[in-house]
């Protein structure tokens, strides 16, 4: 009784372990990806100043 609970047990964390694996590469492919398109898109916009609206042009 117990060898069947520890099977499905270890198959329960393997399966999210592969899961947790292929989230990191979807993650990675994704980053890699974004800095190949723009590659200012990885530094923070935090830091950058904020555009102020031209003069004459009002809301």
């Amino acid at each position: 009784m117990t060898t069947p609970v520890i099977i499905m047990t270890s198959g329960i964390f393997a399966v999210a372990a592969i899961i947790g694996l292929i989230d990191l590469f979807v993650h990675l492919v994704c980053w890699s990806a974004r800095s190949l398109r723009t590659p200012d898109a990885l530094q923070e916009r935090s830091n950058d100043e904020i555009q102020r609206p031209a003069q004459g042009i009002t809301a």
